[in-house]
């Protein structure tokens, strides 16, 4: 799938960076979902800088379906579905009136979700941990997490995936590349919403 800002493809799917368009790649690919082209915007800050160079494309006209997903990251999840909302008001494309909506205005659809359950602060690393938490090798990242709290402050979430990501045969580096290689649980209740 390509992740250039180039228009390839009337379903697009904007994300925050490369791991979610790998992640994203791995789920279509697991829910049998073709012909939606994955943007990768850049970061969550990004959105409002990059969508007016994505309605100015050429072949944006023939875009009929457009899906954000974004990070709440520390913000509840309604400020980051406004954040997300103003930058498509900004370039006069159809506002969702809700998370997890699909709104159509001239032929056009759009809609917009928020990691990592469009209710929660948090990020796509939440969900993703959420699908491996049953596993009993979770037990150990989870302890060496704590031990490692004890001298250190850094993001949780993040270290917890590259621990879990770290134990893998084979391990890999980024929780998109772990989409790929099928390390996350796609078929855990906690996808249902995406």
């Amino acid at each position: 799938m390509k992740t250039r800002l180039q228009l390839e493809s009337e379903r697009v799917l904007a994300v925050e960076g490369k791991d979610e368009v790998s992640f994203f790649e791995a789920l279509l690919k697991h829910e049998r979902i073709e012909g939606i082209q994955l943007l990768d915007i850049g970061g969550k800050d990004k959105f409002a800088h990059t969508l007016p160079a994505l309605v100015n494309q050429d072949g944006f006209s023939q875009v009929h379906t457009i899906g954000f997903v974004r990070d709440a990251e520390e913000l509840q999840a309604d400020s980051a579905f406004a954040s997300v909302c103003h930058a498509l008001a900004s370039n006069a494309l159809p506002v969702p009136p809700a998370i997890n909506t699909v709104f159509h205005e001239d032929a056009r659809r759009t809609g917009i979700f928020i990691m990592p359950n469009n209710v929660e602060a948090g990020m796509l690393e939440d969900l993703c941990l959420e699908s491996v938490r049953d596993e009993p090798v979770f037990d150990c990242v989870e302890q060496y997490i704590a031990c490692c709290l004890q001298d250190r402050s850094f993001h949780v979430p993040k270290a917890k995936v590259q621990s879990f990501l770290s134990i893998q045969n084979p391990s890999v580096t980024s929780l998109g590349l772990g989409a790929l290689k099928g390390y996350w649980n796609f078929q855990h209740d906690c996808f249902n919403g995406i």
